[in-house]
């Protein structure tokens, strides 16, 4: 009876030059895949890393621009807002800012307002990019129920991406309790070539 030899096998014994030769080849070629599946995750990583470093520092200057841009509000009288200072110094259109008031009921405490409940107290004549009011009510609102700046990426009207930030702000005279008096809500393109910071 003959032997069943296995088919992939060759005929003749390899000689320990050949199976060195064999494994250096294996190793090789597994050192070429290890160092291409590392060099991938590593893309990935810096890619992914640099998006959240480059959302920071484009929330860092909105934040900035916005302060700034609040300060230069003021109130009459009555309590109300008087946007005469800020319009006279600081261009609102580009990036477009906005400002947004949470309606008082006399007697009433502060609730949270729905989006389309906030009062648009300011809105630029013509803003380089178009928003939906929905877009920049919702982004208001969601600033103003968690008392404290929120960012968030959204879509123009033409479709074109963009990061809108937005920002309580309060009354001159309000206390450390005190709801906010509204929202300010400025955006800028996603993209770093997009318009500069108005003002």
């Amino acid at each position: 009876m003959r032997a069943v030899r296995p088919p992939f096998r060759s005929a003749r014994a390899l000689t320990p030059t050949a199976r060195v030769r064999r494994l250096r080849r294996r190793i090789t070629v597994l050192f070429a895949l290890t160092s291409a599946a590392g060099l991938v995750a590593m893309a990935v990583l810096a890619v992914r890393s640099d998006g959240v470093r480059w959302r920071e520092q484009l929330d860092q200057g909105m934040s900035a621009d916005t302060n700034w841009a609040l300060g230069l509000l003021e109130t009459d009288d009555d309590g109300r807002l008087d946007t005469e200072v800020l319009l006279d110094n600081a261009g609102t259109a580009c990036p477009p800012l906005f400002l947004l008031s949470v309606p008082a009921a006399p007697g009433e405490p502060s609730v949270t307002p729905a989006p389309g409940e906030l009062v648009v107290e300011h809105a630029p004549r013509r803003p380089c990019l178009t928003m939906p009011a929905g877009a920049v009510r919702q982004a208001a609102a969601t600033a103003v129920r968690a008392d404290e700046p929120r960012s968030r990426d959204a879509r123009t009207a033409d479709g074109e991406p963009v990061r809108m930030f937005a920002l309580p702000f309060y009354p001159p005279d309000a206390e450390e309790d005190a709801a906010p008096q509204g929202p300010s809500s400025p955006w800028r393109t996603r993209r770093p070539s997009g318009p500069t910071t108005g003002g």
